[in-house]
C-alpha cells in the first residue's frame, strides 16, 4: 500500500522530545485531492502531484503512484523544466503526442508539485466551434449580396449586350464597322462611335505593324544570330533564319512545336534549368557546344534569355540570342593554357601551382584524407649549367619535368616554379609509407643517365615532402614546410627523401 507518513516531535519544556506523533495518508484514496478534484480541466484533463524529485504522489492512473515520472518514458518539455523549479503554465506535447497546456505549482510545505495537463483541442474547442458558425453566416450572407448584385447588374448592362451581338456581327465580317455609327444621344451612342473609332484606328496601325514585321523579318533573317521567342509551355513562338542554317532545323516545322521536339531531349535538358530561371524574372547565360570532345567541327555557343515581362508583371515568354564563340572560346582556352603553363618545360608554372594547392588544402579538410606536397630540385644543377652551358641545362629541365610526370598519377600536379625548383601535388594519399614509397619511385626514375646532345649525363634529384591532414594552416606554410623537408633531404647527403608531417 503506497503511504506519505508524516511525523511530529514534542517537546518538553527542557526541549527533549517526550514522544512522536505520526499519521499516514493512503495514496490510493480516491479523495486525496480533496477539494481539488473539482479543479480538473475539462474532461480531458488531468491533476496529478509528484515529489521535487519526479515521483508521482498522487495521479489518476493509481498504477503509476509511487513511480518515478520517467518510469514509462521521457518526460515532456514542460515537465521536465517543473522538476527544475519553473512554476507556471507552459505548452507542450504530452508523451502520447496530444498538444496541451502544462501548469505547475509548487507546495512549500512538502516541496511536492502540483501539476494540470488541459488537451489543448478541448481547450479550444468552443473558439473553433464559434468560429465555423461565423465562417457559414459570412458565407450565406455573401450569397445573398451576390444574387442581389447580380440581379441589378443585369438590368444595367442590357444595352450593351445590344452592343456586344453587333460587335459580334462584326467580328464575323456580317456586318461592316460603320454598323458601330449609331445615332443614340445616349451613353450606348456616344460608346458605339468610340468603339468605331478605336476599330478604325486599330486597323490603321495593324498595317503599319505589318509593314513594321515586314522589316523587322529580313533584318533577323540576316544577322548572324539565332533569334527566337519561346512560350510558358516552351514552344517556340519566332524563329529566325539564322536557326534553319546553324541547327539544319526546318524554320517553319519547328514553329508551336516544343525545343523537346525540335532539338530532342539532350538538348532539351540542358536548357531546361536555364528557361525555368529566366521564366523566374531572371536574365540568363550560358554556354553550350555541339559535337564530340576532339572533333575537328565542334562549335560553342553562348545564349542569352531575356524575360518578357507583361504589364501584369508576368513573364509571358522568353526571347532567346545565341551567339557562336567557337573562335573567341578557342581563343581564350589557348590564353588560359598559356598563363598557366610553364613555357620551357610544358607542365604548369608558379601561377597553376598557387591556385591549385590552396583547392587542395581545403578538398583534404573536407574529405579528412591526407595529402602531400614534394619539392624537389636538381642536385648540382649550377655545376651541369656552367660545365655543360644553358642549352644543356634545358635540356636536362625538360627531361627532369618528363620523368616527373611519367613517375605519378594523372591527378597528380607537377608544376615548375622557378629554376631547377619544381613541386608534386599529392592528393588522397594513405599513409607517410606510400608517400615515401611514390618519393623512392621518382628518385629511381631521375637517376638513370639523361641522353643529352653532348652524351649521357647522370642526374639526381632530393625531395622534401610535407604531409598535410588537417588545420588552419596556409598554403605558404605548407610550401615552406616542404622546403625545410628539402634541406633535411640534403642534408643528408642529397640523392634522397625526407618527409615531414605539417601539425593540425
Amino acid at each position: 500500500m503506497p503511504l506519505v507518513v508524516v511525523t511530529q516531535p514534542v517537546f518538553d519544556a527542557q526541549g527533549a522530545v517526550r514522544y512522536v506523533l505520526a499519521a499516514s495518508v493512503n495514496l490510493r484514496q480516491p479523495d486525496f485531492l480533496g477539494r481539488l478534484g473539482a479543479l480538473k480541466p475539462g474532461t480531458g484533463g488531468y491533476l496529478y502531484i509528484m515529489t521535487s524529485e519526479g515521483v508521482i504522489v498522487e495521479h489518476p492512473d493509481k498504477a503509476r503512484i509511487m513511480q518515478h515520472i520517467e518510469a514509462q518514458g521521457a518526460v515532456s518539455e514542460p515537465t521536465r523544466r517543473a522538476m527544475q523549479g519553473y512554476e507556471g503554465w507552459l505548452t507542450g506535447t504530452t508523451r502520447q503526442g496530444t498538444e496541451a497546456m502544462f501548469a505547475y505549482h509548487r507546495i512549500a510545505v512538502t516541496g511536492w508539485i502540483l501539476a494540470s495537463v488541459y488537451p489543448m483541442r478541448e481547450a479550444f474547442a468552443p473558439l473553433h466551434a464559434m468560429r465555423s458558425k461565423i465562417l457559414l453566416a459570412a458565407v450565406l450572407l455573401a450569397a445573398l449580396a451576390g444574387l442581389a448584385g447580380w440581379r441589378v447588374v443585369l438590368r444595367l448592362l442590357q444595352p450593351l449586350e445590344r452592343l456586344r451581338r453587333q460587335v459580334h456581327q462584326i467580328r464575323r465580317q456580317r456586318l461592316g464597322i460603320e454598323a458601330l455609327q449609331i445615332e443614340r444621344r445616349d451613353e450606348i451612342g456616344d460608346l458605339s462611335r468610340d468603339f468605331y473609332s478605336l476599330v478604325a484606328e486599330r486597323e490603321s496601325a495593324e498595317a503599319q505593324t505589318r509593314g513594321s514585321e515586314r522589316r523587322l523579318k529580313l533584318l533577323t533573317d540576316h544577322v548572324p544570330v539565332v533569334i527566337v521567342y519561346i512560350d510558358r509551355e516552351h514552344r517556340y513562338q519566332f524563329i529566325n533564319a539564322t536557326f534553319e542554317k546553324w541547327f539544319g532545323r526546318s524554320r517553319q516545322e519547328s514553329l508551336m512545336q516544343s525545343i523537346r521536339e525540335v532539338l530532342g531531349e539532350e538538348a532539351y535538358q540542358l536548357r531546361e534549368e536555364h528557361l525555368l530561371r529566366a521564366f523566374a524574372g531572371e536574365e540568363v547565360e550560358y554556354e553550350f557546344t555541339i559535337g564530340a570532345e576532339g572533333d575537328a567541327g565542334r562549335r560553342a555557343f553562348q545564349t542569352s534569355y531575356v524575360p518578357d515581362v507583361g504589364e501584369s508583371g508576368m513573364v509571358e515568354g522568353v526571347y532567346g540570342l545565341i551567339h557562336e564563340i567557337t573562335k573567341t572560346k578557342a581563343a581564350h582556352t589557348a590564353l588560359q593554357f598559356a598563363a598557366a603553363t610553364d613555357t620551357l618545360t610544358g607542365i604548369a608554372n608558379r601561377r597553376r601551382f598557387d591556385e591549385q594547392l590552396g583547392q587542395s588544402m581545403q578538398r583534404t579538410r573536407v574529405a579528412r584524407t591526407p595529402m602531400a606536397l614534394a619539392y624537389l630540385d636538381i642536385d648540382r644543377f649550377k655545376a651541369i649549367n656552367d660545365s655543360l652551358g644553358h642549352k644543356a641545362g634545358d635540356e636536362v629541365l625538360k627531361e627532369f619535368a618528363a620523368r616527373l610526370v611519367g613517375s605519378v598519377r594523372a591527378s597528380d600536379l607537377v608544376a615548375r616554379l622557378a629554376g631547377d625548383e619544381f613541386v608534386i601535388i599529392f592528393e588522397g594519399v594513405n599513409s607517410a609509407a606510400e608517400v615515401r614509397q611514390i618519393g623512392a619511385k621518382i628518385i629511381d626514375a631521375i637517376r638513370h643517365p639523361f641522353d643529352l646532345a653532348s652524351g649521357p649525363l647522370p642526374v639526381t634529384t632530393s625531395i622534401g615532402i610535407a604531409i598535410f591532414r588537417e588545420g588552419a594552416l596556409t598554403p605558404a606554410q605548407l610550401l615552406d614546410l616542404a622546403d625545410q623537408a628539402l634541406y633535411a633531404a640534403k642534408g643528408q647527403g642529397r640523392d634522397g627523401v625526407a618527409l615531414l608531417d605539417a601539425a593540425p
